[in-house]
C-alpha cells in the first residue's frame, strides 16, 4: 500500500484520458492557428509543459483545465466532452472576445 505522500502511477484509463486531453488540447491549438509559445502565454503555462501536454504526458489538474479551456473561449465541458465539435471561425471568434 503506497504510503500517505505517494503518489499511485498512472493506469491505462489515466493514459487514455490523458491522450484524449492532450490530442484534443492540439487539435483546438491548430485550429486557432496558434503556435506552443502564444498558446501557453495565453493559458499560462510554458511551452514544454503544453508540449508534455499535448503529447498525453501530463496529468492536469482541474485549475489547469480550466485556464486551458479559458484560453481557447471554451467552456470547461466544452473541451473536455467528445461529442462537442467545434468550429474553427467560431473559435476564433470567440477567442478575440476574450
Amino acid at each position: 500500500m503506497p504510503s500517505r505522500g505517494d503518489t499511485p502511477s498512472p493506469s491505462a484509463d489515466d493514459h487514455a484520458v490523458m491522450q484524449h486531453v492532450g490530442a484534443r488540447i492540439l487539435a483546438l491549438r491548430h485550429a486557432l492557428s496558434l503556435n506552443q509559445d502564444e498558446f501557453a502565454h495565453r493559458a499560462g503555462m510554458h511551452r514544454s509543459y503544453v508540449t508534455q501536454v499535448e503529447n498525453g504526458r501530463k496529468d492536469l489538474r482541474i485549475t489547469t483545465l480550466q485556464r486551458v479551456a479559458v484560453a481557447f473561449g471554451l467552456q470547461l465541458h466544452e473541451l473536455l466532452d467528445p461529442s462537442f465539435v467545434f468550429d474553427a471561425d467560431e473559435l476564433h471568434a470567440k477567442r478575440d472576445d476574450a
